[in-house]
């Protein structure tokens, strides 16, 4: 997949878990993830993350599949 819409997905997702209280573990919770995805995601590393993956954890962070 394309690296620039891994790069728009993952910055969507960033700005979602910031605009989130609490801590990183708090929000590794809520998005039933491990706490070491979260602080990827935090990086800003696309390529750490498949593009099914960034879907994936999108929809869990309640971002609208028609944004992709």
């Amino acid at each position: 997949m394309d690296d620039q819409k891994n790069s728009d997905i993952l910055m969507l997702i960033r700005a979602r878990l910031y605009g989130q209280s609490g801590s990183y573990p708090q929000k590794a919770r809520r998005l039933d993830l491990p706490l070491k995805t979260i602080d990827d995601l935090m990086c800003g590393t696309p390529n750490k993350f498949t593009f099914d993956q960034l879907i994936e954890i999108a929809q869990k962070a309640g971002i609208n599949p028609r944004l992709y």
